[in-house]
């Protein structure tokens, strides 16, 4: 709190006591505009339009006519209907890719704790998307304080996090469908809580933690990569005489087989930092050390913050961290590691 989130992405709101003071605050008082889009020679293309940031006159993305725009205003005004009986606070908000997504945190009052002082803040992160991309969420989602490691929380298992809701909807309408499940978000806070302190409480050897992460990243090639189907499928569709197709199969498994030990190779350099991450300081905390909870924030903690992100620029690779921290890979490699740390200590 009192610290902008995300390498500067965002801006403290906590100061807000409505949503349009949030949304001034975090500079997202600006609308999206509908545009038509021409050919060079003046032919409009039907069927299709421009979304336009209205203060740059920058293109989000590309939609379809049946898409309905939801307004920064509006989303901050859900988010308010949601947050309006205290059951959560404005923290902070911002927006990634020029406006493509805009983003806010609202911390949900309550402290969860996996032992000692290792502490885990709830939140309910609203999301919404400008450029086509993604419909407007809301996810439950967990910031351990001593790292800032994330973790968005499926609401059960095998299903979808949180509240989500389509661009062809009306946003009115679904007010009290998204309190109902604020409920229910709030409800899978606790029970996290609960998985956290179940995992703090499980011993593990350094040969099971060594074994968990190389489930996660192989380190055998013979687990890293299968022998890809699409190139078999290529090589029937062609309909090569035998030669040619032996030819093919050799050059596709001598390629997939350099694949395997390349990946083979970058796993091992990943296994080798998952386990220095397991015992540095941060994972190593009173009533946490050697536990199953800091084998998972070993995981979490290189997805977040030690992965190479690519960009031209620091911003634009913030940008692109943080998509994947919530929304991408990071998020992605994240949920597999949590699931396969509850089931190893059968959670």
């Amino acid at each position: 709190v009192g610290q902008a989130a995300w390498h500067k992405l965002g801006k403290v709101i906590s100061a807000a006591v409505t949503s349009r003071e949030a949304m001034h605050l975090a500079l997202l008082d600006w609308i999206v505009e509908q545009e038509d889009i021409f050919l060079a020679d003046g032919t409009k293309i039907n069927g299709r339009k421009a979304n336009v940031r209205s203060d740059t006159h920058g293109v989000l993305g590309v939609v379809g006519d049946g898409y309905k725009v939801f307004q920064n205003a509006e989303a901050f005004d859900f988010m308010d209907a949601i947050v309006g009986e205290k059951l959560a606070m404005f923290e902070t908000a911002g927006a990634i890719k020029d406006g493509k997504t805009i983003w806010m945190l609202a911390r949900i009052p309550k402290e969860l704790r996996a032992a000692g002082d290792d502490v885990v803040n709830p939140y309910v992160l609203l999301t919404n998307s400008h450029d086509g991309t993604s419909a407007l969420r809301m996810l439950p989602t967990s910031v351990r304080v001593v790292c800032n490691n994330t973790l968005n929380l499926a609401l059960n298992r095998g299903q979808k996090m949180g509240f989500t809701m389509r661009h062809s909807e009306k946003l009115a309408d679904r007010v009290a469908d998204a309190k109902q499940k604020l409920g229910i978000i709030v409800d899978r806070v606790d029970q996290f809580g609960e998985e956290m302190q179940a995992l703090a409480s499980v011993d593990l050897t350094e040969q099971q933690a060594k074994e968990y992460f190389q489930d996660l990243y192989p380190i055998k090639t013979d687990k890293v990569l299968s022998i890809s189907e699409q190139a078999e499928v290529l090589i029937q569709d062609a309909l090569m005489d035998a030669v040619l197709a032996q030819t093919a199969r050799s050059m596709a498994k001598d390629s997939v087989n350099e694949a395997r030990e390349r990946q083979a190779d970058r796993n091992q350099k990943i296994v080798e930092q998952l386990i220095a991450n397991f015992h540095n300081e941060r994972n190593t905390l009173p009533g946490i050390e050697g536990t199953a909870w800091a084998a998972f924030n070993a995981v979490s903690e290189y997805t977040d913050h030690q992965t190479t992100v690519r960009g031209k620029t620091d911003k634009d690779r913030a940008d692109n961290r943080m998509n994947s921290v919530f929304f991408g890979a990071a998020n992605d490699q994240k949920q597999v590691a949590y699931e396969k740390v509850l089931e190893l200590v059968k959670v």
